[in-house]
Formats: structure tokens, C-alpha cells, sequence
């Protein structure tokens, strides 16, 4: 059970790259997830759009709307390298995030499912007076 916190959500597919951290107000980010999750994402979009532009139909986008997307996606990947750099370029494993606690429970749920509480003393029987 978190120290401080109900229910932690994770971030990623199909790795996580998003946890949460010491606090309920703070995170941590596995660089080497986020990369391979955004590559995944990009091969999955790149291999659909090639199906459909060799064989459904030709895909035509004209430059003027080329270009400005070309720019703004170099100036974002400038933006998030400034980033990291500024951040620290701090080492974090899951190894980190797992260390000195128990998984008890997996699984996921939709976020607009309920979720009901979880019974403490299911994972704790020992505490139970």
C-alpha cells in the first residue's frame, strides 16, 4: 500500500516509463521506457500510414503544411533535450523504483471504472487486533 497515497497510476505501453515516486506529488521517468515506447508508437503509425499510401491510395500533403510540421517537431525534440540536460540527467532503473517494497497486487483498471478500496488487513493479516 502507498505510504501516502490510494491508488498509483502508470503510465506507458508497453513498457511503463512513468512512476510514481516518494510522494504522492512526485514522479520519476525511465528514459529508456519513454524512448522505446515512442518508437513503438512511431512504427505502428509509420507502418499504417505506408500501408495505406502503397496500397489503398496515394497520400499527397502539400509542403506548406509539411514544413511547419517539420520545424515544430525539431524545435519539441531541442525542447525536451534541453530539458533532460537541465533536469540533472538523473539515473533512475526500475530496479530504483522496486527497491524496498513489496509488490502484493497487479493488474489495471480503466479509469472510469470504480475502484473500490483495497482491505489492509487482506495484505496485513498480522495487524488485525
Amino acid at each position: 500500500m502507498p505510504v501516502d497515497g490510494t491508488d498509483d497510476i502508470m503510465f506507458g505501453f508497453p513498457l511503463i516509463y512513468k512512476y510514481p515516486c516518494c510522494s504522492s506529488m512526485q514522479f520519476m521517468i525511465i528514459l529508456k521506457h519513454l524512448i522505446i515506447d515512442i518508437l513503438v508508437y512511431f512504427a505502428f503509425w509509420f507502418a499504417i500510414v505506408f500501408n495505406i499510401n502503397k496500397f489503398l491510395f496515394k497520400i499527397n500533403v502539400p509542403k506548406i503544411i509539411t514544413i511547419p510540421l517539420w520545424i515544430i517537431s525539431i524545435f519539441n525534440l531541442l525542447l525536451m533535450g534541453f530539458d533532460y540536460h537541465i533536469s540533472g540527467k538523473y539515473e533512475w532503473t526500475e530496479r530504483d523504483f522496486i527497491k524496498g517494497k513489496e509488490i502484493m497486487e497487479t493488474g489495471y483498471k480503466f479509469i472510469w471504472e470504480e475502484v473500490e478500496r483495497p482491505d489492509y488487513y487482506k495484505y496485513h493479516p498480522e495487524k488485525r487486533h
